[in-house]
């Protein structure tokens, strides 16, 4: 308001200086009235009063906008408002004793750069959204609470997957790790290197059998299952003095038979002979390297398995608060290895969102003594115990993690399997044409030296039958040299 009622003022003196200017001079010889650039104010206190009204509009929040506001009240243009003050300026300066244009006059304020272009822009729009915020209070601070919400998003997306709980916190309806979207693997690598996900493992560090645990008191119906199960998860029935509440299992088989190509029925025996050790052998590798979530299906966009000395999390699309991805902790509990068998068993941590075991298991079947038949194959198979009081996940959320984890691992090993054999058959395809070839050139070479002598020596007998003195002299045609110089 004081602003208004200043420049209501400023412009009332304007309008009189403007209107009241009709002092008699006399122009320099030579010039006109409008070479001299036109009269002058007639007193100190006018001139005083337009430097006053050059500072206010400098000293405004839009200079340009106030200068146009100035200059239609008063019936002028601005260029010509501009001229104007300009002009008292360099008097005042004149008579002052100075010799030039001060800075921050009027003329750098209308100067047509782009930085001020630009400065004059985001004033324009901070302008503009005060006179929202005080217009429309709510709707400014809903458009400001998205706007910032929308910046988070982008920002923390490609770092982190836009955390939103890092634990169980029960006030705030959170189960455990979770993030909105699929975490980055440095994000989780940060996650197991961290001091939290320290603060989580045992202190003791130990690790004791596959066999023992949990999972262990339910081995025989873990093997069952193996035997009995299909394409997808089944679920075996616990009773109510049973430690465990839910038990699942997937199974996935990798034969022997899809490892060679089609085609050629001799050698085939000794060929899936060989191609059963490979798959077992690969099979024995991925085991052994944590390789659980190389090929999950969406390209890691459903489940990721990261492992690291020892520990390892599993991050489940859905598994998370409000159907958002969850990050399950885990460390090992125990391994074993055997010539036809291996299995790896991991146990659940604080901070995830489910408790119990997971047994990860790889065995040879179909081979026999005589050697590995046409059934001869690698069964893959993921296995999810949870105890009676453990927080369980839902049917079809077990369901779902045991058959994506028990398909990455055999489609690791089938694709281990089929790198092993094809290297093994371009190496028995290369040394078997080098052994040809070798074979070739020996037999050509043996045989050019065979003609070779037979010719020598039909030379050599014509040339006795001809020339008495011809056995002297070797039959190669060099006459002039004795046999005694060789």
């Amino acid at each position: 308001m004081r602003t208004l009622i200043f420049l209501a003022f400023a412009s009332a003196l304007l309008v009189r200086s403007a209107f009241g200017l009709e002092a008699t001079f006399t122009p320099a010889e030579g010039q006109g009235a409008q070479d001299a650039g036109g009269p002058l104010p007639q007193s100190q206190n006018q001139r005083d009063q337009l430097l006053q009204l050059e500072d206010a509009i400098l000293n405004s929040p839009n200079p340009q906008e106030t200068l146009i506001e100035v200059a239609k009240a008063n019936g002028m243009q601005p260029q010509d408002l501009v001229d104007l003050l300009q002009r008292n300026r360099a008097d005042m300066e004149m008579a002052a004793g100075g010799g030039g244009r001060s800075r921050g006059s009027l003329s750098d304020m209308t100067s047509h750069t782009l930085p001020r272009r630009l400065l004059s822009l985001v004033l324009s729009l901070f302008a503009a959204m005060g006179q929202c915020a005080r217009s429309n209070p709510r709707l400014f601070g809903i458009a400001a609470t998205a706007l910032l919400l929308t910046g988070h998003v982008l920002f923390q997306a490609p770092r982190s997957g836009v955390v939103l709980s890092k634990g169980a916190k029960p006030l705030l309806l959170s189960g455990g790790h979770t993030t909105m979207l699929a975490p980055p693997s440095r994000y989780i690598d940060r996650y197991m290197s961290s001091r939290r996900f320290g603060r989580l493992l045992p202190t003791n560090g130990g690790r004791g059998s596959a066999s023992g645990g949990l999972a262990g008191s339910v081995l025989a119906d873990i093997e069952e299952q193996l035997r009995e199960a299909g394409e997808g998860a089944s679920f075996a029935k616990t009773g109510r003095k049973s430690k465990v509440g839910m038990l699942a299992t997937a199974a996935r088989t990798v034969t022997a038979e899809e490892l060679l190509p089609s085609g050629g029925e001799e050698g085939r025996a000794a060929l899936l002979r060989d191609a059963a050790d490979v798959a077992y052998e690969a099979a024995a590798a991925v085991l052994s390297s944590r390789r659980f979530g190389e090929f999950a299906p969406g390209g890691g966009g459903s489940m990721r398995f990261q492992s690291q000395s020892g520990s390892a999390v599993m991050a489940v699309r859905s598994l998370g608060d409000w159907g958002r991805y969850g990050l399950q902790p885990l460390r090992e509990a125990g391994e074993e290895e055997g010539k036809t068998g291996a299995s790896v068993v991991y146990t659940t941590l604080q901070g995830g969102h489910l408790d119990g075991e997971i047994r990860f298991s790889v065995e040879l079947v179909g081979q026999s003594d005589e050697g590995a038949g046409e059934e001869a194959a690698v069964v893959v198979g993921v296995s999810l115990v949870v105890p009676k009081k453990g927080r369980r996940p839902s049917k079809k959320m077990a369901g779902r993690i045991v058959s994506l984890l028990a398909e990455s691992i055999a489609k690791s090993i089938a694709t281990q399997a089929k790198q092993t054999m094809a290297r093994r058959s371009m190496s028995r395809g290369y040394r078997g044409r080098m052994d040809t070839g070798a074979t070739e050139k020996t037999t050509i070479r043996h045989q050019n030296e065979r003609k070779m002598e037979e010719m020598a020596t039909d030379r050599r007998r014509r040339w006795q039958r001809r020339n008495p003195d011809g056995g002297r002299f070797r039959p190669s045609g060099d006459r002039m040299r004795s046999p005694n110089n060789c």
